[in-house]
């Protein structure tokens, strides 16, 4: 069928299991007629076939769907699919993550794109399995082909389904076996006449030392991707940095320092805040450099980058406490760039009532319930405010006097 993604016939999932979290999800994509075992449950989940329009990712938690972040590459002569999928889709603790990833035929006009696996095999269907549930039409055989397994485990695990009982296969998967440290990617991001900001990754998390000559630097992060800022250096100067990890060679960073310091602070434009339902803002903004990032909101303070990375900025905060609704508020954006040089700006933003993360104050619990004395006393005192019922008091005590003044002349006749 020559999809553009270099294969037509096969179907890849792959199903992410980031740990114990509450949102994870057993019941797999549409068409595999298979679940996910309970301890296997996903977070994220991957499909892709040779038709790019169909490659997605789906979050368990959100069930947003998107392409974003994804690369799909068929190699005819090497027979092998590579599928590449950013940290920002699959998420950054990838060696702690299990897998359950699992194969099919697909067919563009079948049930998520796989092709169904029936009892006997016929045209456009595969033999094999099962007949649908004769209560319910339901398929209960999967329409999976094959498995990532350790072991020859994945026929029997296939097959552990019952259509009388309605009981669909469940499935599991393959954990990455731990792996040797190992330092990839190194670079220098940027220099300035007395700074330098390398970046590098690990395979595992570990603190590391950079040597500039007679200077050291640690760096302790316990993410997998590694981000310093050396100061101290001398301005119109060559330096080779080392980074040092323990057990590894050194890997060697070379680079000059710029003759004349930089003395400009970054511009910093285009700055917004959106107001997500539930009370979270979402703030853009871009710097004419690279920058740091650092909100205050609310007496609040939000630290993002804490190097000058990135001139394309967007933070989701969340304040705590919530920002009560139907007030405006003043943000305020502050960065810095790689020699120190600091610029800020400040936008206002208006918070509905829709969007706030807790009803305004006094809703959403019962006002207060005063006795009866003080309830009896303030609808008395209502009443008697009022200048219609005071008019038709006045007139009673009228009718009263002149009554009592009748009667008196009578007694005295």
């Amino acid at each position: 069928w020559s999809l553009s993604n270099g294969f037509s016939h096969q179907i890849v999932q792959i199903y992410v299991d980031q740990g114990n979290y509450m949102w994870g999800e057993t019941d797999m994509l549409e068409g595999a007629n298979a679940v996910i075992d309970t301890d296997w449950a996903w977070e994220v989940a991957i499909s892709v076939t040779g038709d790019p329009g169909t490659v997605k990712a789906v979050d368990s938690l959100t069930r947003d769907t998107s392409a974003k972040g994804i690369e799909v590459f068929g190699d005819v002569e090497s027979k092998t699919i590579t599928i590449t999928v950013s940290k920002l889709v699959i998420g950054p603790d990838i060696p702690n993550y299990r897998f359950v990833i699992v194969v099919g035929s697909q067919d563009g006009f079948g049930p998520g794109k796989w092709r169904d696996v029936d009892a006997e095999a016929k045209t456009w269907r595969l033999g094999g399995g099962a007949a649908p549930s004769a209560a319910t039409g339901t398929d209960f055989d999967p329409n999976v082909l094959d498995i990532v397994l350790e072991g020859d485990g994945q026929a029997a695990m296939l097959s552990a389904y019952d259509v009388e009982a309605q009981i669909p296969a469940v499935l599991t998967g393959i954990e990455i076996p731990e792996i040797e440290q190992q330092v990839y990617g190194a670079k220098v991001v940027s220099t300035t006449a007395t700074t330098a900001i390398l970046e590098w990754s690990t395979t595992r998390e570990g603190s590391a030392n950079v040597t500039c000559g007679n200077l050291t630097f640690p760096e302790s992060s316990t993410e997998l991707t590694h981000t310093l800022q050396i100061t101290g250096l001398a301005s119109a100067t060559s330096y080779s940095c080392d980074i040092v990890i323990e057990g590894l060679d050194p890997v060697t960073l070379p680079f000059n320092t710029s003759i004349e310091a930089d003395t400009i602070p970054p511009d910093l434009l285009n700055l917004a805040v959106e107001v997500i339902v539930g009370g979270s803002l979402r703030v853009t903004w871009y710097t004419s450099e690279q920058a740091t990032e650092s909100i205050e909101v609310y007496g609040q303070t939000f630290v993002g980058d804490n190097v000058a990375l990135r001139k394309n900025h967007e933070m989701t905060v969340v304040p705590y406490p919530n920002l009560p609704a139907l007030q405006t508020y003043t943000l305020t954006v502050t960065a810095s760039d790689a020699s120190g040089n600091t610029n800020s700006s400040s936008v206002d933003f208006f918070i509905e009532e829709e969007d706030a993360a807790s009803p305004l104050p006094d809703e959403g619990s019962p006002p207060s319930e005063p006795n009866e004395e003080s309830s009896d006393t303030a609808s008395i005192a209502d009443v008697f405010g009022n200048p219609v019922v005071q008019i038709g008091l006045l007139l009673v005590i009228l009718l009263v006097v002149g009554a009592l003044f009748r009667t008196r002349r009578h007694d005295w006749d």
